[in-house]
């Protein structure tokens, strides 16, 4: 249970207990639980929509987006942009982007 922890604390802001002698490869084999951490942050966030469903389907996503930016941190939110940041980024030579 230990990688399913590591997994859990790094992608996510649940509440989980504490992972003494952490070392970095400890990180590395954890990512075998990243699917099983995906699963769990979209079961909540189907309930959250779920839950919210009957009053407003645009409230309900709204709500969602604040679910996902509050048990991520944000991680991955801003994925779009930084993918057509690192596009720009090669106003210089095409090769050395390449």
């Amino acid at each position: 249970m230990r990688g399913f922890f590591l997994a859990l604390q790094f992608l996510t802001r649940l509440p989980t207990p504490a992972v003494r002698g952490f070392e970095a490869e400890d990180l590395a084999r954890s990512a075998a639980w990243f699917p099983a951490v995906g699963l769990l942050l979209g079961g909540l966030l189907a309930l959250v929509g779920l839950a919210a469903q009957p009053f407003d389907p645009w409230l309900a996503a709204l709500l969602v987006l604040i679910a996902w930016a509050w048990l991520t941190g944000g991680l991955h939110l801003d994925g779009l942009a930084d993918t057509f940041d690192a596009l720009g980024a090669a106003h210089r030579d095409k090769e050395r982007f390449l």
